[in-house]
This record gives C-alpha cells, structure tokens and sequence, in this order.
C-alpha cells in the first residue's frame, strides 16, 4: 500500500514539473481528457493555435530533432510525429551510411585505382609513340592531381613543363576562388566548387576525398572543342588509354575496371546516373583489343569520337556557355568523365527555368529574387526552390512565386508547365535510386490526404507548412549528394535501452500519451521503399562482410512502415491501441543517430563521426550564376517545434512535435559555405529571414 502510494506522489510530482518546458505557458485544454498531461503552449503562441489547429514556434535552444521528442517522452506529453521528423531521420540514415562507406571503403578503393592509372600511364608513356606518348604523359599528370588531392605530397622528380602545369592545377584546387583557365585541360573550370562543404568538411580525409572525387567528377575529355580541334583529339585520347588502363591495371590485385564499377555502383546508389559518357561507354564502342598505335591515325580516331557523338547524349550545361552560342558551347562538353557528376531532374527543373531558357523580365517589381541584370538585360539568372516545388505541383509553391514576380518572365509559364509531374509517379525511374526515391516522398507531399483529418490540415496555412518541410527535406538531399548531384548554371552573359538502477522491480510505467501520427501515409511508404533499395543495393555491392551493411535498413524500413499503418488508421477513424502509442512515445530514439553511431567498423570512428552528428543546420549551394559571381544557398536552421490541435480517438488533443526551418539567399560563389560556416552564422545572429511564408503559421515571443 505505501508503494503504491509513493508511484502516486512521484506521478504527481512528474505531471506538476511538466510545466517548466515553456516560459509563460497558458494550458490549452483538450476536451474529454482531463485526466491527462497537457502540453504547456506559450501564451505567445496561443492565439495563432486556437486560428489555425497548430502553430510552429521557433526556438534558440536545441539543434537536434530527436532531442525534442525524447523530451517530450520525459514531460509524458502527447507527440506528433510530423512528415518532417521522418523525412529528417531518411536524411541521418541515408547520410550516415554515405559517410560510412566513403571512409571505410571508397577512399581506399580510390587511391588504389589512382595509385594503379597513374603507374599503367607511366609505362604507357615510355612505350607509346608520336600523339600517344603526349597523351600518356598528360594522363599521367591528370592522376598526379588526384593522387597528391588524395594523399598529399609534392610534385618533386616530374619534369617540367608538367611539374609547373600539375602545380597551378593543385593551386587553384585549393583556392577555390572561382572561374580560372584550367593549365592542363585549356579550358574554364569553376574551381569554387572544390570547397569541401556539405558531410566533407568535417575531416581530413572527407576533404581528401572530396576534392579528388570532384577533380574525377568535373574535369572533362572532349570530344569536340570550338577553339581547338587538335586539343580534342588529344584528350579523346587519353580518355581512350583511361579506358584500356581499366582494362589492363590491377589495383590491390583487383582489375582496376572492377574497383572503378565498384565505386561508380555505390556513389550511383545515393546519387543516381551520370548523364556523361562512362568509360564503359566508351570500351562498348572501342572494344578490348585495340592498340594505342591505332589511335594515332586521325581517321580512326575521328570514326571513334563521331560514334560517341552519335550516342545522343542529353547534358545539364555544366559550365558557361554564350548566349550566342549555346548548342555549340553545349557540345564542347560533350566527353567522358571518369566518375561524371549525376543527372538530377531537380536541377534540370532550375536550368530549364534560368537564363537562357526562359526569356527577359516581364514584371514591374525592380529587382525580384531571380533577377539579374547584365548588359542592359534583366534575365532570370537564379532559380528558386519554389521552382522544383511549383514543378511537384506543391499548391503555395506557385502562389509564392507570383508573389514575388518570379515567373514574370518570357516563356517562365510553358517551361514550368513541361516540367509539371513529369516523369510520371509510376515510372522505374523515381525506384531508380536513393536520391530519387527521397524526391518521390518530397513530391508526395503535394498530395493531400483523404480521410478523418485534423482542422489544421485543410488550411492554406498548413499548406505552407508543407511547402516548407518539402523545402527543407530537399536541401538535406542537396547536402548528402553536394559532392556527385551535378549543379544547375545560368547561361553566361558574360536506439538504446535504458537499465533499472538498483535490484528491485522497475515500477510499472504510466499509461502511455495518446499522441499523433501526421497522415501523410504516401510519403512514409516511399521513404520505406528507400531504405528497403538501400538493404538490397548494399547487399548487391560486393563489400566484404560487414555488419554495418545489414539490419539498420531493415529495422528503418519497419519505422516508416509502421507510420504508414497508423497514419492509414487515423485518416479511417480507427482507434489506435496503447502499444500503437506507446510507439509514438518512444519515437524519439528512432529519429538521431546513436552518439557513438550505428554499427560499423570501429577503426573508422573518429574519420567521419563526431559530436554534431544530429545537428540540423546545413546548407548546400544549388545552382551558380557566374555572370555576377553568386551562388544560390538552401539551408536548414533550428527546427521548430509544431503545437497541434489533433483527433486522437475522436477526442482533440494538444500534440506537440518538431517541424523544418528553411532560408534561401545568395553568396559569393568563392565563399560558398559549410556547414561549420552557416552554424557560425546562426549562431552569432547574422543569418537571413526565413522565408516568408513561415510566417503564416508560426508565432514569435
């Protein structure tokens, strides 16, 4: 009897502690249970939740969505899990395991393919003749880059004029100020792009890797230059002896083509399709047997570089073309990459609606976002991610856009319009790949659900809610793939369990809050479809057994399934059962990375784990225009923490969960930012407004 006393005290001590969580709380009653905890809403707030069914505060405190939750399990308040909590915690995993597998697997695999082209050139250059030798040798210097980005080192003992060449390349690397003639490809590059930044800041060896893979992702054999047709034959040619080094090197006593497939394989899984030729395009059309001495004779060179030609291939403009001469700049670029960036239709939505595809500014506003001014024209020289959204058919994304006059420009309507829904949502396309699937549950989204609804749910303002997780979910995406997803240009005008102290009996908990499953079941069920493609994809690749390349998909994909399930429920008016909330309760441990990760190879830790594994706040550059020297920045800050009227069992209840923040501005393009940057600036109150339609459903102290 006294024990069951004391539970009651400490029950009732716990229910009176709940209300330190906010300052100047008011209690907004949820009808029909009084008997339960109440979320403490800030007066400031309360006003804004009794309009609309839900208010979003923002907050200066914590950075990690999962620590918001887990409070909320210790307050024994009733959660929402919202769209965002799932779509942020597909973005730990999915990045977690990039991470994972570029440290212990890929950087390795790189440097022995690097260490195994550059000795197979090498030779190549002491038996090769006349333009072969020539292309040997700039081959040889190309993977002396990559090789010194990779492992460090200096260029003593090469001889000169590749000594001077190898070292302005390295100096421009590291630079990364911008737009400068590349000394041994003779054509522009945009060093400013080999800033680490996304994941790859945060290491040594992520900045290693980051800037090689960009130096073999980038950098470019033509086929066709408008300058110069000798310097394309002379780099077709290197990409040939690339393609028969392939063939004949071993790495780690492996063929150097397997280990290139086996990192093509698994940068393809998180990113997708390079839209570049391959090198094993390029061998289906020169075949296992050709000698070098045959690409001397120009005729059968030309043959080769006119059957690629003829492939057809369709390209984002990767770098700076004139108005004056697109298609012919377009084809200059047309070559292999020996890990080409990716095709993304999101950034082909932001090409397709920039300069010159879309025309000159037709609106009365003098300077909307996207506007640039260059040589007495005002053209639409940046995109926004309301485009990619307005393209997903998101209904605020256009009213947003027209708000603004961002789609007051010459043919803006027909190419938004071309790009609406398509592919189609059953297409094999949006299964393809990881970065395509977490895009289908973004655009899904868009979709509003059908069934016993929340009144929150059928407002213009949640519609804005959406519009923002959509955003910020996307810019997570962006982040992950910064480093393979291929960047849109303007065209140049110039869980754990916890353990009972002591021997006795742990007390039997209290029931668990009737919480909330936001009903988005379509989008749930995509996110699943991701983590069940990444448990196959990683069972498929090849990798020596290893534990961290099993059951944590499968155990995500069991999260997102059961979301899907309850969320169905919900939207049917079917009762959930006290083990269906207790589920909600304990979501918090679900949704962060354990701190000392998930299980992987320990000797790996400290090279791509630490302390912010967790942290919110990212940022990605999107898209460049280099007629002004910009870049167009995504970011996510702090999230913020939603209050929601919610019809738990047919009673409204006050439900508490977290939601994304989202900031879209402009930065010089030899200043894109980091992470570490964009959290600096957080946190000394010099970032920019978040975007103006969060406004509508959120409240301020």
């Amino acid at each position: 009897m006294k024990r069951k006393i004391l539970i009651s005290i400490l029950w009732l001590l716990l229910v009176s502690l709940s209300t330190a969580h906010a300052q100047s709380p008011q209690q907004v009653a949820a009808p029909k249970t009084p008997e339960r905890v109440k979320v403490s809403v800030p007066a400031f707030a309360a006003g804004r939740l009794n309009e609309l069914g839900f208010v979003a505060v923002p907050q200066n405190y914590q950075t990690e969505l999962g620590a918001f939750y887990r409070s909320y399990q210790r307050m024994h308040w009733p959660a929402v899990v919202t769209s965002d909590a799932a779509l942020h915690a597909s973005h730990l995993v999915f990045d977690w395991y990039q991470r994972y597998l570029e440290i212990a697997y890929l950087r390795s695999d790189l440097i022995a393919l690097t260490d195994a082209l550059l000795s197979q050139m090498m030779e190549d250059a002491e038996s090769a003749e006349g333009p072969m030798k020539d292309a040997a040798l700039a081959d040889a210097a190309f993977f002396t880059v990559g090789k010194r980005l990779l492992t460090g080192g200096d260029t003593r003992g090469i001889p000169e004029p590749w000594k001077g060449k190898i070292d302005a390349e390295l100096a421009l690397i590291r630079q990364a100020g911008g737009i400068a003639q590349s000394p041994l490809f003779n054509y522009k590059e945009d060093y400013s792009q080999y800033k680490p930044r996304g994941h790859y800041s945060r290491t040594p060896q992520f900045q290693q890797y980051f800037q090689a893979m960009m130096w073999y992702g980038r950098i470019v054999f033509r086929l066709k230059s408008s300058e110069d047709a000798e310097l394309a034959k002379r780099q077709t040619r290197q990409a040939l002896l690339i393609c028969r080094a392939l063939q004949q090197a071993k790495a780690q006593g492996e063929e150097a083509l397997t280990v290139w497939r086996r990192i093509y394989a698994t940068t393809e899984m998180f990113a997708g399709h390079s839209d570049d030729p391959t090198p094993e395009d390029y061998l289906k059309i020169m075949g296992r047997n050709k000698s070098p001495k045959d690409w001397n004779d120009n005729y059968v060179l030309e043959a080769f570089m006119v059957a690629v030609s003829d492939l057809g291939w369709k390209q984002l403009l990767p770098f700076f073309a004139r108005a004056s001469k697109d298609e012919r700049e377009m084809e200059s670029m047309l070559g292999m990459r020996l890990f080409g960036t990716r095709w993304a239709i999101d950034s082909l939505i932001m090409r397709q609606l920039t300069f010159n595809a879309v025309g000159n500014y037709s609106g009365e506003k003098p300077d909307p976002f996207t506007l640039v001014r260059v040589q007495g024209m005002k053209i639409r020289g940046f995109p926004r991610g309301l485009d990619v959204m307005s393209a997903f058919s998101m209904p605020q994304a256009e009213t947003w856009l027209r708000a603004g006059q961002d789609d007051r420009y010459d043919g803006y309507a027909e190419s938004i319009n071309k790009m609406r829904n398509w592919p189609a949502d059953g297409e094999p396309w949006w299964r393809d790949n990881l970065y395509t699937i977490r895009l289908k549950a973004i655009r899904r989204l868009a979709r509003a659900p059908q069934g016993t609804l929340p009144a929150a749910i059928k407002t213009v303002q949640w519609q804005h809610k959406q519009l923002t997780a959509a955003l910020g979910s996307w810019t997570e995406l962006r982040h992950d793939s910064i480093l393979y997803t291929k960047q849109s240009y303007a065209m140049a005008q110039a869980a754990f369990a916890g353990m009972t102290k002591g021997g006795g009996p742990e007390p039997p908990p209290p029931p668990p809050p009737q919480g909330y499953v936001e009903p988005v079941p379509e989008v749930y069920q995509a996110l699943g479809e991701g983590f069940k493609l990444l448990a196959d994809k990683l069972s498929a690749l090849g990798y020596a057994e290893d534990k961290a390349l099993r059951g944590i998909p499968d155990r995500y994909q069991g999260l997102m399934v059961t979301l899907e399930r309850l969320s169905r429920k919900e939207l049917t008016g079917t009762a959930l059962t006290a083990e269906e909330f207790r589920f909600i309760e304990n979501i918090g441990g679900e949704l962060s990375i354990p701190r000392y990760g998930l299980p992987h190879h320990r000797d790996v830790t400290e090279e791509f784990m630490g302390d912010d594994e967790n942290d919110m706040r990212i940022v990605a550059d999107v898209h460049t225009n280099v007629d002004v020297g910009l870049a167009l920045e995504e970011a996510v800050g702090r999230p913020m923490e939603l209050y929601m009227v919610c019809p738990v069992n047919g009673n409204p209840v006050v439900c508490i969960g977290v939601v994304y923040s989202y900031y879209e501005f402009k930065q010089p393009i030899g200043n894109r930012l980091t992470d570490e940057e964009w959290r600096k600036m957080l946190e000394q109150g010099r970032e920019p407004g978040m975007a103006e339609w969060i406004a509508t459903y959120s409240a301020r102290r």
